[in-house]
């Protein structure tokens, strides 16, 4: 642009106008993240906070724009760097008053396209349209930099190389014109914190009330979401969308310990394994503390040990044992020496020198059930099909991928007996928005359902039940 001269008081400057930046340099929207209560569907009501992890807070920036509303602006070229780069990636991690920490990691095609040919409808030409997926953003500028906007892919095609946009380009683009592609608007779900559901039953004979011992308490039904008020909404079947049993079914949710390590789909599946300690292999020792986050082990020896092989840490002790398949192994010297070995997740938990490491044999007989819905890092709670299990049992959560992601856990039913005072502790619920807890007399028929809303607010919430 002509440079003038300009006299600010008695200053003669000279100007020269800057010319419009390309569309990889213009600051704009990256992401935008909504935020919902996995239990009523609407915005959090807690406050919260978020991390942007990935790119660098030099590069890109996160803020709150609305209640629930997440956004990372930046500038695509120092974000992704999208000349080089061919896949870019933006992680976050989110944190609320009595939610789960959630992170969420968002990978997309962010290779710079051009256009082939001008663009002046919704169906546009590119270079190419490999690795870009409908609900992809694209940033389209003109050559000159003086025009850009956003367009937002509703399918690939209809011809070679081309996408078909939402709607119409308002302006008419060139052929050679840059277009930027940026990663599809995110809707992330919340989970509550888990909350213990505890209290007393009692048995009313006659004009006589008193502690019903060894009653059978259980949560019998549950709605994934709070019902609206004033309308009628059936429970949770046991295979969303398939038949209702005949009779009352278990309730398809387990609570699961330790939380889950990693995202598992909803194309994943639940086994049940409980693999017993192998006695012919000696037990091992941590030679060392062991931070949580950690994924390495230095052990008194692997005699016995192989790639592969599952190994549960803090063996002996049931409120803090961790189950992990080996990735590697490497020796200081022969196999009876110490030797580092690598598990297939970081530790959820601390775990102190001299602990005893197991070696696990194979699983029990058992076919894997496929999840109800997905599983996300830092779940407490697993959906499935749990007809005809009871209790407590050690499974394996996974997706066969490619790539294979696993981690094992101990599922314990929602379901427990009263001790002689006639008091109960379930064990740990969430994801559920609203209960009905059954109370029954394990020696007459007398029983009573109630139906629950949890308060997700309180660690604890006591229900009492009066059965007759």
């Amino acid at each position: 642009m002509a440079r003038r001269k300009v006299q600010v008081q008695d200053r003669m400057l000279t100007v020269s106008m800057l010319e419009p930046p390309p569309v990889g340099h213009r600051p704009c929207a990256l992401l935008q993240v909504t935020l919902l209560d996995e239990l009523t569907g609407r915005p959090p009501l807690s406050s919260f906070t978020a991390r942007l992890m990935t790119p660098p807070a030099a590069d890109a920036s996160i803020r709150v724009v609305h209640e629930g509303l997440l956004g990372v602006a930046g500038r695509p070229e120092r974000a992704f760097a999208p000349q080089l780069a061919t896949i870019g990636v933006i992680e976050l991690e989110i944190e609320a008053a009595r939610f789960a920490r959630r992170r969420l990691a968002v990978r997309f095609a962010c290779a710079r396209r051009a256009l082939a040919s001008a663009a002046t409808s919704a169906v546009i030409t590119l270079n190419s349209n490999a690795g870009l997926e409908p609900g992809q953003r694209l940033l389209l500028g003109s050559l000159d930099g003086s025009r850009a906007e956003f367009g937002v892919i509703a399918a690939i095609g209809p011809g070679a190389n081309q996408v078909t946009l939402q709607q119409a380009v308002n302006f008419p683009y060139p052929a050679g014109s840059p277009v930027q592609p940026l990663p599809a608007d995110q809707l992330l779900a919340l989970r509550r914190k888990p909350v213990t559901i505890v209290g007393r039953v009692l048995k009313r004979t006659g004009a006589v009330t008193a502690p019903l011992a060894g009653a059978t308490v259980r949560v019998s039904k549950i709605w994934r979401q709070i019902p609206p008020a004033g309308t009628t909404v059936d429970p949770e079947l046991p295979v969303p969308g398939g038949p209702a049993p005949a009779g009352p079914w278990d309730v398809p949710i387990a609570a699961l310990w330790p939380a889950a390590y990693a995202d598992i789909p909803g194309t994943g599946s639940i086994r049940i394994e409980d693999r017993s300690v192998d006695g012919a292999t000696s037990p091992k020792t941590l030679l060392d503390d062991v931070a949580a986050g950690s994924t390495a082990l230095r052990l008194s020896n692997a005699v016995g040990l192989g790639v592969t092989d599952v190994i549960a840490v803090d063996a002996d002790d049931a409120g803090r044992r961790e189950v992990f398949a080996i990735r590697s192994i490497t020796p200081s010297g022969s196999a009876s020496d110490w030797s580092r070995v690598v598990v297939n997740q970081p530790l959820a938990f601390d775990h102190k020198r001299n602990r005893l490491v197991r070696r696990l044999l194979g699983p029990a007989a058992g076919a894997p059930v496929a999840l109800n819905y997905a599983v996300a890092r830092g779940d407490e709670a697993v959906l499935f099909d749990a007809s005809g299990t009871t209790g407590s049992h050690q499974v394996r959560v996974f997706d066969p991928g490619p790539p294979l992601v696993q981690s094992f856990h101990r599922i314990d039913v929602l379901a427990t007996t009263t001790d002689a005072d006639g008091l109960y502790r379930l064990p740990p619920i969430t994801r559920a928005g609203k209960i009905e807890l059954l109370a029954k007399d394990s020696s007459s028929p007398a029983s009573k359902a109630i139906e629950f809303v949890p308060d997700y607010a309180m660690f604890e919430n006591r229900v009492d039940v009066t059965v007759s």
